[in-house]
């Protein structure tokens, strides 16, 4: 994406690298990226839906940032997880190998990318869900 902004009659150029990540915490998220993710398979922006409406029902759609229940962290890229994912364990503590669970949503591909769902137990009232693309391998 390439946005030019005009700042004191000089053009600045603003890139995104598509290294960043969508949190998403409750159905107005949910619902938000659901209308910005294009794809013919909702198989993906139904886990997304899943994971939020269990949030909502459990620890409020209207929480804030510091009330419990955790939330998804959605990466778009492979790149953007491959660069984060540690910076983000680091930021929370926790142990890239100690996740709850790793499952490929949906156990098949989009195409030719498997989603894959992480979990992380930040506390006993609060989670991180980080979902990330990974290229499927040919078999041969």
């Amino acid at each position: 994406m390439d946005i030019v902004l005009n700042e004191s009659e000089k053009n600045v150029e603003l890139k995104f690298c598509g290294n960043m990540f969508y949190r998403i915490k409750n159905g107005l998220d949910s619902s938000a990226l659901a209308d910005d993710i294009h794809c013919c398979d909702s198989l993906l922006v139904d886990r997304i839906n899943e994971i939020t409406e269990m949030l909502d029902n459990n620890y409020s759609g209207r929480r804030s940032s510091k009330d419990y229940g955790g939330y998804i962290l959605f990466f778009p890229t492979k790149e953007g997880y491959d660069r984060l994912i540690e910076k983000i364990l680091r930021y929370y503590n926790l142990d890239s190998s100690l996740s709850e669970y790793e499952e490929v949503i949906g156990e098949r591909a989009i195409g030719n990318t498997e989603w894959h769902e992480e979990m992380w137990l930040l506390s006993s009232e609060d989670a991180l869900v980080c979902i990330h693309p990974e290229e499927v391998r040919k078999r041969g």
